[in-house]
């Protein structure tokens, strides 16, 4: 209790990185990769500027 390690901090680095089960449970931080997106999907346009209208309505197949 009257002692303080003063390379405390870099010796739990050191057994850290040897550690085999920390390095396997340690998580790594990956990007989601981006499609390959139109345009039109991008671009910055009004609200209701592109729009569609479904003129078939819907198909009902027995």
């Amino acid at each position: 209790q009257r002692f303080w390690p003063l390379s405390l901090r870099s010796v739990t680095r050191k057994i850290l990185q040897n550690c085999v089960t920390c390095f396997k449970n340690k998580p790594t931080i990956s990007e989601a990769i981006m499609g390959a997106l139109p345009a039109g999907r991008i671009t910055v346009s009004r609200p209701f500027h592109h729009c569609g209208i479904d003129y078939a309505g819907p198909l009902l197949i027995r």
